[in-house]
């Protein structure tokens, strides 16, 4: 499709996405069970918009930049070789995989190479920075030009104030990223948890995990599931 440079519509390239939801600047959360594919959803979205011109930072708590791109390793081999002949991200990270001409050490970090230098992708690898911290940490990234696209991984492990349970914790982060959001004109996309008593029900307002009120800070609310036909 065409690239449209306006803040007022940001393609995707996931097709049932740019169709069914116009992607304007603002604070979307993404919600899904542990082990759903959280992360490798919102890695690849993150990819595919720098790809296509955006400036994305992703903020990650709990995996590393070697981690992250190990994703992309692996989905960029399954891409050229045609389902053939693939590696896992953990695989490619240990280095434990059989070497054949189509797939040795050589070829998996040129592949690395390409992965971490052709895209205006950038990891912030976190531990305990506070929302204050880290949204410190974007000022400076908002006010060169366009304003990026921001992934943050993931909303229940930020820390939040001594004395705040994890209920007002997560609306107090929630707060302060949509003024962050609102001030800078940034594109936040947050992942978040699903509760325990909704693993086995569709996806709603209640499935996030200690966050009763985020309906009224995020813009957009996406819950990640499996759908059995």
């Amino acid at each position: 499709g065409i690239r449209i440079w306006t803040v007022e519509y940001i393609t995707k390239k996931f097709s049932f996405i740019d169709k069914n939801q116009i992607f304007l600047p603002g604070l979307y959360l993404i919600g899904g069970l542990p082990a759903v594919g959280k992360t490798s959803f919102a890695w690849q979205l993150a990819e595919q918009l720098a790809d296509r011109g955006e400036t994305v930072y992703f903020c990650s708590y709990e995996m590393s930049k070697l981690e992250l791109f190990a994703k992309s390793v692996a989905r960029k081999i399954f891409k050229w070789n045609n389902g053939k002949d693939c590696i896992s991200s953990s695989d490619i990270r240990r280095s434990r995989f059989k070497e054949t001409p189509q797939m040795s050490k050589d070829f998996i970090q040129t592949t690395e190479r390409l992965c971490l230098t052709e895209k205006p992708l950038r990891v912030l690898e976190l531990q305990n920075e506070n929302i204050d911290a880290l949204l410190e940490k974007l000022k400076p990234c908002c006010t060169d030009g366009k304003a990026p696209v921001i992934v943050l991984d993931y909303l229940q492990i930020v820390p939040y104030a001594a004395g705040d349970n994890l209920k007002n914790g997560i609306e107090s982060t929630c707060r302060k990223l949509k003024v962050f959001q609102r001030e800078t004109n940034a594109t936040f996309i947050v992942i978040s948890s699903f509760n325990r008593d909704n693993y086995n029900t569709d996806a709603n307002f209640k499935s996030f995990k200690e966050s009763g009120g985020i309906e009224y800070s995020a813009d957009v609310v996406w819950g990640l599931q499996f759908w059995l036909p």
